[in-house]
């Protein structure tokens, strides 16, 4: 287990949703919210992967944050499931291959897999 999993977890258990935090965008550009939320991991993600001793902690539970906005947030696009793939991504340490041998035992996660790697090679320019 990584030093991730741990920090992650011990925030989602103590984290409680905003009502702000699951209202829908009214941006007239589909999927606004979750697009500027997928800035917002990028950047997260850099500084914690330049983060050193008790930075670490902090990089760490700000991308849980963002994570899990993205993940209460509904995805209408292309754009918007690419999002969701990068935080799949983050949960797994940016591994490409983690969630295909997560995936690897049946024919259906097989396709779950192939899914999620279309998607993130698509990066939403549908």
């Amino acid at each position: 287990m990584t030093r991730r999993f741990f920090v992650a977890r011990a925030a989602a258990s103590a984290s409680i949703a905003a009502p702000a935090d699951v209202m829908a965008p009214t941006d007239a550009i589909p999927d606004a919210e979750l697009i500027s939320l997928g800035h917002d991991l990028n950047e997260a993600w850099k500084a914690e992967r330049v983060a050193v001793d008790e930075a670490v902690e902090g990089a760490v539970l700000r991308c849980c944050d963002i994570v899990k906005r993205i993940e209460r947030q509904p995805a209408t696009t292309l754009a918007g499931l690419t999002i969701k793939v990068l935080a799949l991504s983050w949960c797994h340490d940016g591994d490409p291959l983690a969630w295909a041998s997560l995936c690897a035992s049946t024919t259906d996660r097989r396709l779950v897999a192939s899914i999620l790697t279309d998607i993130m090679a698509a990066g939403g320019t549908a």
